[in-house]
């Protein structure tokens, strides 16, 4: 395990402890996620899935190339990873 995901887990423990205390039903709509709740487009500079594996949430993993055509929907969320450039539509 690298250094960078040791401290992603201990950012999950932290917060999550916190949030039992002062933020419980935020929490609960947190571990309620499912992986069709969040979608998380590949980047080539930054990489929140590793954030999210480290946390234990479960997310939607797509390209750039395949995101015009992604059936999105309006209750989901959408991450877009920093890359080297976005097609023009």
């Amino acid at each position: 395990m690298s250094k960078m995901e040791q401290a992603y887990r201990v950012a999950w423990k932290l917060m999550k402890s916190k949030m039992e205390k002062e933020r419980p039903e935020d929490l609960e709509t947190l571990e309620d996620v499912k992986k069709t709740d969040v979608v998380i487009v590949r980047g080539s500079y930054d990489f929140i899935e590793r954030v999210f594996e480290s946390f234990g949430l479960p997310f939607t993993l797509t390209e750039t190339n395949q995101l015009e055509e992604y059936p999105l929907q309006p209750h989901q969320t959408l991450m877009i990873n920093i890359i080297d450039f976005y097609p023009l539509v």
